[in-house]
């Protein structure tokens, strides 16, 4: 049986400050314009992207076309792992004396790219794989309130909730050596929560501060956020206060096709002044060539010089070179 969240939590701390010197983010020197980010995703059954030849074939085909990698994380599916976890027990397969994790990032520094954790806050699913579960009482399913227990989903308002996920990100950063950034997806309530008493946006701000403390200040932090400011705020995103107090680095605007650019060019002008530097436009792949060309032209003629593109499974050369 393993040891319970909170004893887990104490271990976690104590290796957190390890971290600080053994296994921080290192990052690359400079920042490199314009951005260019690839959210890698594989659908496929037969996980070669997680083999040596998959990571050489998707370093060598981005190199020169993107400048950062962004792979999301999974406690789920021990096959399908990039990063290395003390909270759940995965395989620690090698490739040359590294984890896979390790070898991509050597690859990916090698070719100038940096490499980002992508990881899902929000879901509850995404912990119940831990070597320690976390109490039950943290997930927003067994609250009373009607408009709160919607759907399985982490209960920031608990402050042991938060803390939860900063050791986690912390975990992640002190296991895997180089690791440029971390991306937090879903750090929101769900849409069906947008009601809900319990959780406000000043809970979900805090989880920023408390990773942005678990990860120091040499690892980039990013966050999705929406292209419009009602849907932000119905799932109590305060992407205002996230830009204008420097809480993210970079916030990457999804939504893609679902809100056209101009709706989310008006969106970002009522943003605050200076603030939206830390803007990257979010791009997708899934329509097909013609529907990226023009989302990509959209962007610049805006005088955008950065994007995040979504994803790498769906791209083909030909849309490659559209990102060069």
């Amino acid at each position: 049986m393993g040891r319970s969240w909170p004893a887990k939590a104490l271990a976690l701390s104590v290796a957190l400050v390890c971290a600080m010197t053994m296994g921080s983010c290192v990052g690359l020197p400079g920042s490199p314009e314009p951005r260019r980010w690839l959210w890698v995703q594989d659908y496929s059954s037969d996980a070669r992207l997680y083999t040596q030849a998959g990571i050489d074939e998707l370093v060598d085909k981005t190199a020169g076309k993107f400048t950062d990698l962004m792979l999301a994380t999974r406690l789920d599916d021990d096959a399908r792992v990039w990063f290395r976890s003390s909270l759940a027990a995965m395989q620690d397969r090698q490739i040359n004396g590294l984890t896979i994790g390790e070898y991509l990032i050597q690859r990916a520094h090698e070719k100038g790219m940096r490499v980002h954790a992508w990881i899902y806050t929000g879901w509850w699913v995404t912990y119940s794989q831990m070597n320690a579960p976390p109490p039950a009482a943290w997930d927003t399913s067994t609250l009373d309130d009607p408009r709160c227990n919607t759907i399985p989903w982490v209960n920031l308002a608990e402050p042991g909730a938060r803390q939860m996920i900063a050791e986690m990100v912390g975990d992640l950063v002190a296991q895997n050596q180089g690791l440029d950034g971390i991306h937090l997806d879903y750090i929101r309530v769900h849409h069906t929560q947008s009601e809900c008493p319990v959780i406000t946006p000043d809970h979900i701000s805090q989880l920023l501060i408390e990773v942005r403390r678990a990860i120091g200040n040499d690892c980039e932090l990013t966050v999705s956020i929406s292209g419009n400011r009602a849907r932000n705020e119905d799932v109590k995103r305060d992407v205002p206060r996230w830009l204008s107090e420097g809480l993210v680095d970079q916030a990457l605007m999804m939504s893609y096709t679902s809100i056209p650019i101009p709706e989310k060019l008006a969106y970002i002008a009522t943003l605050p002044a200076r603030s939206t530097r830390r803007i990257v436009p979010g791009v997708s792949s899934e329509e097909g060539a013609e529907s990226l060309r023009d989302q990509l032209e959209q962007w610049k003629a805006a005088g955008y010089n950065r994007f995040a593109v979504f994803d790498s499974y769906h791209l083909t050369d030909g849309m490659l070179a559209m990102t060069e």
